[in-house]
């Protein structure tokens, strides 16, 4: 179960930053996301990006869910 938590949290950051980096071109619409988080150290750039608007600003809507432990995060890793 770590080493699943660990995947998780090393695959959600290039997932992310991937989805920032491809709607640069397209500030114009606003595109909402939605992203899980373990709530652990690692994502905390992920929640100050939220509070200080960086998202908003390319375009982003992103809706942050909460995943406590391993078995909650299996069912939304296999529906991608």
């Amino acid at each position: 179960m770590a080493r699943l938590m660990s995947a998780v949290a090393a695959v959600a950051p290039v997932s992310l930053a991937m989805l920032v980096l491809w709607g640069i071109g397209s500030v114009a619409q606003t595109s909402t996301v939605k992203a899980a988080s373990a709530a652990i150290a690692s994502d905390v750039g992920f929640f100050l990006a939220q509070k200080k608007g960086y998202f908003r600003q390319e375009g982003l809507n992103v809706e942050f869910t909460q995943l406590a432990n391993g078995p909650q995060m299996i069912g939304p890793l296999g529906r991608g």
